[in-house]
């Protein structure tokens, strides 16, 4: 006899069931004979009862049973600490801190509170706006909060992702859970080809590919003070270095190599099972426009009539396509001179996420319009004149020369979960650059947040937390902006989710952020696709202006057990040649 857990389905008479356990000769599907009761909890579904494991098998398909689950299983399972932050979360684009003066006489920036933070770590477990908190606040002490919050999971047993076309720096802020994977170790399963070493320190060190880019992200993902995984494996997965490294000329093989990556992980003594994958792109994929000769919006198609003649800028605007006018984007300078959102199939990536891979990516920072599938402008798109004479040309379901500019980018096209940037402003609009539209899935905080950057000489940047008499060089931080650091703050959370449900998918990623969200909040003009502002979010129908919402799955104190099998709705998730050829570019 062993103690095994079970779990009635809602809705259960649980003293109807206790007693057919508990006295012989109960119903068939119980055994015959009288049970013991290891762990009675009157409140619960769940109770302890002594079964062998013939009974508990049997017991398992007694219509009433959700589940039953042999103690010694739960046993193995650690119950992770809860990850506390302290201190402050400032909105303020100038976060409180003192000059110093460097050992080679330089002054800089060291910041007064031990404990700054991500504010996205305090807004996002908080399903109302604080009244007054944010950086056009009227006082120092409205542009940030003084608190604690408190989180149910950290991240432990995940594998994060970081992909990018430049290699972090080893900071301080995750130094000790980032791996040092050697990807070339599957080149030859993916191409046939000679395996070869991919090194971390060999890409930052003999390629100077290090950058404040991906090291800000992988601190949004995974960071000890600055983002929610701050037990995750972080690893490194750099495009450009490992085309370098392979010969592999311009192939993007990202998604080929995180497969096999996944597919052959180890199982981790610590839980008996793999650990999940969450793979954070702060990238998009965009076209180069020398001049749109064709542009079909909203069912109507605008067609020059040849190569050499292309659109205005007053029917690029009427098309959704923004002006440069001073503003942080720069979709375009002349009708001549712009760039739109390019997707193409990537079956590597949805097959990744077909095979339990969970990919976050940033919507982009054009203040475009990105739309769902069956949406009035999904169907958008623009031919470059130099693609003109290939316009009607198709391959079975895709035309390859057309520019779908409103269906967002390869990422998120190919299955990604699309994560806009919540502004820091006090009637939380979205950030002014961030893209917007129903295909967006969450947004979270984007603008002004404080993070990790790269190693830099002590006479640059400022410097992290007790590294203030660093010598030649210290990790630095500073405040960031862009979808870019909104999408790897998601890719964190989604890990401590899959920390406490480790089988969770892509969909059910997406569905819990979605339906968690927090919508109503968020400051909307609701202008028109058309229209060149920065202000609107949902003017295709309400609730799509979500704000990430996380949800502790387990109380943080006085804990019993940990409930790994809560099914409420809300705590748990449901379930040819291509010309202009695509360039992939950073968030930021």
């Amino acid at each position: 006899m062993e103690l095994f857990q079970v779990t009635l389905k809602r809705g259960e008479d649980n003293n109807a069931f206790y007693e057919d356990m508990e006295t012989p000769g109960g119903a068939i599907t119980i055994p015959d004979r009288k049970v013991e009761c290891g762990e009675r909890r009157p409140t619960s579904r769940t109770t302890g009862y002594m079964l062998t494991l013939e009974e508990a098998q049997e017991v398992s398909y007694d219509d009433r049973v959700e589940v039953v689950v042999p103690q010694s299983v739960l046993d193995r399972q650690t119950v992770v600490n809860n990850a506390t932050y302290t201190g402050r979360f400032t909105k303020s684009t100038s976060p409180t801190g003192s000059l110093i003066t460097n050992a080679d006489g330089a002054s800089r920036v060291t910041y007064t509170n031990n404990d700054h933070h991500a504010w996205g770590i305090l807004r996002h477990i908080e399903s109302t706006n604080r009244s007054g908190w944010g950086n056009d606040a009227g006082s120092s002490s409205g542009r940030r909060v003084d608190d604690t919050v408190t989180y149910t999971a950290s991240g432990k047993n995940v594998d994060i992702i970081i992909v990018e076309n430049y290699t972090c720096s080893d900071h301080a802020e995750y130094s000790s859970r980032l791996v040092d994977y050697n990807w070339g170790q599957h080149y030859n399963t993916i191409t046939g080809g000679t395996n070869y070493t991919y090194s971390n320190a060999d890409a930052r060190d003999n390629f100077s590919a290090e950058n404040n880019h991906p090291t800000a992200s992988a601190s949004y993902a995974a960071g000890e003070r600055f983002g929610l995984a701050k037990d995750a494996n972080v690893y490194m997965f750099d495009a450009t270095y490992e085309q370098s490294k392979s010969g592999g000329g311009s192939t993007n093989r990202t998604f080929a190599y995180i497969r096999e990556f996944h597919a052959n992980k180890s199982i981790n003594p610590a839980t008996g099972r793999k650990n999940p994958t969450i793979v954070n792109a702060s990238l998009g994929s965009i076209n180069i426009y020398s001049g749109a000769s064709i542009a079909h919006f909203q069912g109507v198609t605008l067609d020059k009539g040849d190569g050499s003649t292309f659109l205005s800028d007053a029917e690029l605007l009427a098309r959704g396509v923004y002006k440069n006018t001073g503003k942080s984007w720069t979709n375009f300078t002349s009708s001549t001179n712009f760039q739109v959102n390019s997707s193409a199939p990537n079956s590597d990536l949805v097959d990744a996420i077909a095979e339990g891979i969970i990919v976050v990516s940033a919507a982009g920072n054009d203040n475009a319009y990105t739309d769902v599938s069956g949406g009035d402008n999904w169907d958008n798109y623009m031919v470059d004149g130099a693609a003109y004479a290939n316009r009607n040309y198709f391959f079975n379901g895709y035309y390859p020369f057309r520019d779908y500019y409103h269906r967002g980018d390869n990422f998120s096209f190919n299955g990604a979960i699309n994560v806009g940037a919540l502004s820091n402003r006090i009637d939380e609009g979205k950030s002014d650059f961030s893209n917007w539209g129903p295909g967006i899935d969450v947004y979270a905080a984007g603008e002004n947040v404080m993070g990790a950057m790269m190693k830099d000489e002590i006479a640059y940047g400022n410097p992290y937390y007790g590294q203030e008499s660093n010598t030649p060089k210290w990790d630095t931080m500073g405040s960031q902006n862009g979808t870019s650091y909104a999408s790897p703050f998601i890719a964190g959370l989604l890990a401590c989710l899959a920390e406490v449900y480790p089988t969770l998918t892509n969909d059910q990623a997406r569905t819990y952020l979605q339906n968690n969200a927090v919508t109503g909040l968020m400051a909307d003009t609701a202008d028109a696709i058309d229209v060149d502002v920065s202000t609107r979010v949902s003017t295709d129908g309400a609730n799509i202006d979500r704000i990430a919402l996380w949800k502790n799955h387990r109380a943080t104190s006085g804990n019993m057990a940990f409930n790994t099998y809560n099914k409420d709705v809300n705590d748990r998730p449901t379930t040819g040649t291509i010309y202009p050829r695509t360039r992939i570019r950073r968030r930021g």
